[in-house]
């Protein structure tokens, strides 16, 4: 992979973590689908990093009204952690949590 390709994914990631204070609310999703994107590409669908940034994405699709689509993600991501995380891992944990929380509003 170039150089500058590492460069532009190391930079998405950073960017989104951080973009809670900073930037426009129709921008911060789009980030995050892309960070999501990348992550599958780079790590694999069932890696942690991917899967903490999937549950990222879906508190800012609840953030920004989508609680259907957070619902989504978060029930997606929930099987995946459950299927490849050990038992009681802290992950696997918060996006449970998360997802009960977002199914109770839905």
């Amino acid at each position: 992979m170039p150089t500058w390709r590492r460069a532009t994914r190391r930079t998405r990631f950073s960017g989104t973590s951080g973009c809670w204070p900073s930037g426009g609310a129709r921008r911060r999703p789009y980030l995050a689908e892309q960070c999501c994107a990348d992550s599958e590409q780079v790590f694999g669908p069932d890696h942690a990093d991917t899967l903490a940034r999937m549950a990222n994405l879906a508190q800012l699709y609840y953030a920004a009204g989508r609680v259907g689509d957070a619902g989504a993600v978060l029930r997606q991501t929930a099987l995946r952690c459950e299927q490849t995380l050990p038992p009681g891992h802290p992950l696997t944990m918060a996006v449970n949590q998360s997802l009960q929380n977002v199914m109770g509003r839905a």
